[in-house]
């Protein structure tokens, strides 16, 4: 409906301003792209979950998960190797296990566990709620300062959910 359709937009909206003002409003138009792609990919993977009603468990599409992100990770990893010395440094390894334990299981795990409860629409749209918990952890934990856009970001993305609940009435 048509509730669901703004509340996507302003949701993607939302999400761009927090992603564009991540690294000193570096403007990159391929992080666009790749965000708009990600927000695709979503869609077909809530439809694609949702109607897969089957007696697999929510390990079982994380494993699954796991396993395609890996093929996809690989061709990347080929063409941009690690920097070894800089995973030396404990705050790296901080963020990194931060970003494997919380946005890498416990995310994904409440998501495949939520595409089976909610909306499709209301499932896609809450994940763009990542972006404002990692804005606040990296304000939290990192001191990193957060720009009028981003709040304005976080207000839209948090007006899109409530937007996406309302039009399915959950």
């Amino acid at each position: 409906n048509m509730f669901s359709f703004i509340s996507i937009v302003l949701s993607f909206a939302g999400v761009l301003l927090i992603v564009s003002m991540a690294g000193a409003g570096d403007f990159n138009p391929w992080g666009y792209v790749v965000v708009l792609f990600s927000n695709g990919v979503w869609i077909y993977y809530c439809y694609f979950t949702n109607r897969r009603k089957v007696s697999a468990t929510s390990t079982v599409f994380l494993f699954y998960q796991l396993v395609g992100c890996t093929i996809l990770l690989i061709p990347y990893m080929l063409l941009h190797p690690l920097d070894v010395p800089a995973l030396a440094d404990w705050k790296v390894i901080w963020q990194l296990a931060f970003m494997i334990i919380l946005h890498g299981i416990l995310d994904y795990y409440l998501f495949i566990f939520a595409v089976g409860k909610l909306d499709v629409v209301v499932t896609n749209i809450s994940v763009n709620l990542v972006p404002i918990v990692a804005l606040l952890c990296n304000y939290l934990f990192f001191n990193e300062l957060i720009s009028a856009a981003q709040a304005a970001g976080t207000a839209l993305v948090i007006f899109a959910v409530m937007l996406s609940s309302r039009a399915v009435g959950k």
